[in-house]
C-alpha cells in the first residue's frame, strides 16, 4: 500500500483570490492534512495554467497584455531546442524551476507551511498542468497544436515532467520527510474519443507515463469532466481524481480496471462537491448521499467497499478560480465537512 488517504481532504490547484495569504487561509483551514498550493489566475495572466507552466519552453511568446501564448518557431528555434535537451540530458531540472512571479502561492504557502505547519500534515501536494492539454492549447503561428506535432510533442511531454521533478524536489526540500503528490491536470481528456480529438489511446498513456517518470511520490491526475476512464486506470498513475458529482456513477462502468488500480495500492479522489452555481443549494448531507450512492454501484460490481473508502479522496470537482471568493470558500468548507462526515461514519 503506498498511501491510505481514508477520505483525506485534497484539492485541485486555482482559487479566485487575489490576495495568496488568504487563499492559503483558507486551504490551510479545510484542507489541513493535505494541502496544496494555490494558483491564483486572477492575479495575472501569468498565473494562468497555460502560461504558469511554460517557462523554458522553446520558441515561447507571452504576450501579457494581449493574454497570448503561443511557440515561435524562428530563428531563435533550434538553439533553444538544443539547449532545452542539453539540460535534460544533464537532469539539470533547476533550469525548469517554476518562478515565484509565475506562482505567488507557491512562495506563500511553503511559508506558511514551514512557519507553523499544523500537526496533522501527512502530505504536500503541487500540481502542473498536464502533457495533453499543455499541448493541445500551446499552438504555432499557423495554430497547429504542438501535441499533434513529433517534435512539439515530444518537448511538451518532457517539459511537463521536468516541471513535475521540479516541484516534487522544491516541495521535498522545504519539507524533508512529508510526502508528496504532485497531479497533472488534464481539462482536455473530455476529448478523449471525439473528432476534435487525434490523439491515441497509446499515445495518451505513453504521454502521461512519461511524466510520471522520474517522481519519487506520489503521481496525480486531476479531469474534470466525463472520459474514457479505463485509459487512464490503465496509466501507471497512483491518484485518479474525477468530478464525482457530474459523473460519479460512469466509474463503476470500469470494474475490472478499477478492481485491479485498487488492489495495487493506488487510490481515488472523488471530486464529489460541485465548483459551480450547484454548490449554493448542496449540503454536506446530501453530497454524501450522493458519493454513497456512486461507491454504492462500484461496491455492487463485486469491489470491496472498506478498500474503497480507505482509498480514497475527498475533493472539489475542479478548481474554483472561476468562482466568487464567497462561493470557492463554501466549496472548500463543504469538502471538509463531507469529508468529516464521512470518516465519522465510516472510520470511528
Amino acid at each position: 500500500m503506498k498511501f491510505e488517504p481514508r477520505l483525506m481532504v485534497t484539492g485541485i490547484g486555482s482559487l479566485p483570490h487575489k490576495s495568496p495569504e488568504r487563499a492559503c487561509e483558507v486551504i490551510l483551514e479545510n484542507v489541513p492534512e493535505a494541502p496544496f498550493w494555490p494558483q491564483l489566475p486572477n492575479l495575472n495572466f501569468l498565473e494562468s495554467m497555460w502560461v504558469q507552466f511554460s517557462q523554458g519552453m522553446p520558441g515561447l511568446v507571452v504576450l501579457e497584455d494581449e493574454k497570448k501564448v503561443f511557440i515561435d518557431p524562428g530563428d531563435d528555434y533550434p538553439p533553444q531546442v538544443e539547449q532545452f535537451y542539453q539540460y535534460l540530458e544533464a537532469g539539470n531540472f533547476d533550469a525548469f524551476a517554476i518562478d515565484f512571479d509565475h506562482a505567488r502561492g507557491l512562495k506563500t504557502m511553503t511559508t506558511l507551511l514551514q512557519r507553523n505547519a499544523p500537526e496533522s500534515l501527512k502530505m504536500v501536494k503541487g500540481q502542473v498542468t498536464g502533457p495533453i492539454s499543455m499541448g493541445m492549447v500551446l499552438t504555432y503561428p499557423n495554430r497547429k497544436s504542438l501535441l499533434y506535432d513529433s517534435t512539439g510533442a515530444d518537448i511538451v511531454v518532457n517539459l511537463v515532467r521536468a516541471k513535475g521533478i521540479w516541484q516534487e524536489r522544491f516541495l521535498q526540500s522545504a519539507f524533508p520527510g512529508v510526502p508528496t503528490l504532485i497531479f497533472f491536470d488534464e481539462p482536455y481528456l473530455v476529448s478523449m474519443g471525439s473528432a476534435f480529438f487525434n490523439v491515441s489511446r497509446e499515445e495518451v498513456i505513453g504521454y502521461l507515463d512519461t511524466c510520471f517518470d522520474g517522481l519519487e511520490g506520489l503521481s496525480g491526475i486531476h479531469c474534470c469532466g466525463n472520459s474514457d476512464w479505463s485509459v487512464l486506470l490503465d496509466t501507471r498513475v497512483d491518484v485518479l481524481n474525477f468530478d464525482a458529482y457530474g459523473f460519479g456513477e460512469t466509474i463503476s462502468l470500469y470494474p475490472v480496471q478499477v478492481a485491479r488500480f485498487l488492489s495495487e495500492g493506488r487510490c481515488l479522489a472523488w471530486g464529489i462537491v460541485p465548483t459551480g452555481e450547484e454548490a449554493k443549494d448542496e449540503s454536506a448531507a446530501s453530497l454524501v448521499d450522493r458519493l454513497e450512492n456512486h461507491i454504492d454501484a462500484l461496491a455492487s460490481r463485486g469491489i470491496e467497499r472498506d478498500r474503497i473508502y480507505k482509498q480514497s479522496f475527498i475533493t472539489p470537482s475542479c478548481g474554483t478560480g472561476a468562482l466568487s471568493t464567497e462561493l470557492a470558500e463554501r466549496v472548500f468548507q463543504l469538502t471538509h465537512e463531507v469529508s468529516e462526515s464521512l470518516r465519522e461514519k465510516h472510520f470511528q
